[in-house]
């Protein structure tokens, strides 16, 4: 492992890139669960999106991890999400 470089953070990273950047696929299966939060097969089908996102940048993503990130970000909403982890501002 390279010092100074989570695990953690390195997914963080690349999650918040692609959950939060210009793609807007993950946004809209949000939008539509929050429409219809009973659904269970849009349920799945977010947990599905999010591990497919993680596995096309290399990282694995163990279902049972992908559906406690998948309820964290619908309990705090995407636009939360990904104002809190937004990387600071360089000072200089």
């Amino acid at each position: 492992m390279p010092e100074g470089k989570s695990l953690w953070q390195t997914t963080l990273k690349v999650l918040r890139k692609e959950l939060c950047g210009k793609d807007d696929s993950f946004r809209t299966r949000v939008q539509e669960y929050t429409r219809n939060p009973g659904s269970a097969p849009l349920l799945t089908g977010l947990i599905v999106s999010l591990i497919g996102v993680a596995g096309a940048h290399g990282l694995p993503l163990d279902p049972a991890i992908a559906t406690i990130i998948v309820l964290y970000i619908l309990k705090i909403g995407l636009n939360i999400f990904c104002e809190y982890n937004e990387p600071p501002a360089d000072a200089g």
